[in-house]
């Protein structure tokens, strides 16, 4: 799978900076710079949002800095998950599909632009400390999830490429549900892998959050 390529080390070096592994995760690496750029596109817009913006799109994306403070560690596992868990099923719907090529394209985009979001408006209206919020409780998990993310992103669209190239033939050759096998074990990795992210937001929540005062 994807992640284990990615983390795995062979001969004492990452295997992620050898050039056959960047050939075959160039997708990986074009998504990720996509989320980069969905980041600093949430960072600029996120310097004239305001409270009510974040609140509203608090759900999806975690931005509601003051509620996560009031919240427990199982209330904040939970958001935190539900959050990934919505992204990984866009995800999963978007690599089943034969257009979704273009969807899976996007969505690390969008995950960029929430988290940019919340960094943007931290250090426009606290300046350093909302700088040292973002880096101390939001950053270690954000930061394996934005990895996730792009991750399933890129097995999502891998699919749904695979899905046009086989369907384009007459007659199809390969067995659709062979792919649709190794996408779906993929994805329910990568799920495991969020739930590991959503503890350590759990975690810095904890052992963070009682450092800053907003209010």
């Amino acid at each position: 799978m994807l992640m284990r390529r990615i983390i795995v080390t062979r001969a004492g070096r990452p295997a992620l900076f050898r050039l056959g592994a960047i050939r075959r995760n160039l997708p990986f690496f074009l998504l990720l710079a996509v989320m980069i750029a969905g980041i600093a596109a949430g960072a600029i817009h996120g310097r004239s949002s305001d409270v009510e913006t974040l609140k509203s799109l608090d759900v999806l994306f975690l931005t509601d800095f003051a509620a996560k403070r009031g919240e427990g560690l199982l209330s904040t596992f939970c958001a935190s998950f539900s959050s990934a868990f919505l992204f990984m099923l866009a995800l999963f719907v978007s690599g089943s599909s034969l257009c979704g090529c273009i969807s899976s394209a996007l969505i690390p985009f969008v995950k960029g632009f929430g988290y940019g979001l919340s960094v943007g408006y931290m250090y426009s209206a606290y300046g350093f400390m909302g700088i040292l919020y973002n880096a101390l409780i939001v950053l270690p998990g954000a930061f394996l999830s934005c990895v996730i993310i792009t991750a399933a992103a890129s097995q999502s669209m891998k699919c749904s490429l695979k899905m046009i190239s086989l369907f384009r033939r007459s007659p199809v050759q390969d067995d659709p549900r062979i792919f649709m096998k190794h996408f779906l074990l993929s994805m329910l990795w990568l799920l495991l892998l969020s739930a590991v992210s959503s503890c350590i937001d759990m975690g810095a929540s904890a052992v963070f959050s009682q450092l800053f005062n907003f209010s």
